[in-house]
């Protein structure tokens, strides 16, 4: 009878304490611990969701904030100066240095013009790769040149057969870009000259 009435106690405990007494209430009592912990498990979710909302608005401010200053550095007309004048001054060193590169092509492109000169007058090289590969036509035009002294584009064309000036004239003006005729002007006549006798 004892333990009949211990068990009755205990239970009448268990129901005012938890719900649920021990006869027929095992079940109740699983139900039970399993709902502590979904509302647990829920409870730190929320927590730890909580916690990224808090982090993420606390970093959308800071960033909204230091967007602010600069917007606010860029109202200033103080600094729209400042970036004029640095775009002014990176604007005159990169003139200055075009200006010295340009200097500088120019005297290249003299030293190579009178290295061209002194090897035409030599004889010792050809100024361009074409030189050799002159038609005879050309090398017809060049030795008459030589032979004859300062020719004009008419006399070419006579001497050769040519049916208009021009066509003597595209001739001599190309053998002249390869550097094996110069021109000499004369008034409104042009006349070529072999190179070597410049």
């Amino acid at each position: 009878m004892h333990t009949l009435y211990a068990l009755i106690v205990i239970n009448l405990k268990l129901i005012k304490r938890f719900g649920f007494g021990v006869a027929g209430g095992g079940l109740d009592m699983v139900e039970a611990d399993e709902r502590n912990e979904r509302e647990a498990h829920e409870a730190d979710a929320n927590e730890s969701l909580n916690k990224n909302i808090e982090y993420i608005k606390r970093e959308a401010n800071e960033t909204s904030e230091a967007i602010e200053k600069e917007v606010a550095k860029l109202r200033d007309p103080t600094v729209h100066a400042a970036l004029m004048y640095a775009t002014v001054r990176e604007k005159e060193n990169t003139n200055r240095i075009l200006k010295t590169i340009n200097a500088k092509l120019d005297v290249l492109e003299e030293k190579i013009r009178l290295l061209e000169k002194k090897t035409v007058k030599l004889g010792k090289g050809q100024p361009h790769a074409e030189v050799q590969m002159l038609a005879d036509v050309d090398q017809k035009i060049i030795d008459f040149i030589k032979a004859k002294g300062p020719t004009a584009a008419e006399t070419i064309q006579k001497e050769f057969g040519y049916k208009g000036r021009n066509a003597a004239c595209a001739r001599l003006s190309r053998l002249h870009q390869l550097g094996r005729l110069a021109k000499q002007r004369a008034g409104k006549t042009i006349y070529y000259i072999h190179a070597a006798q410049r």
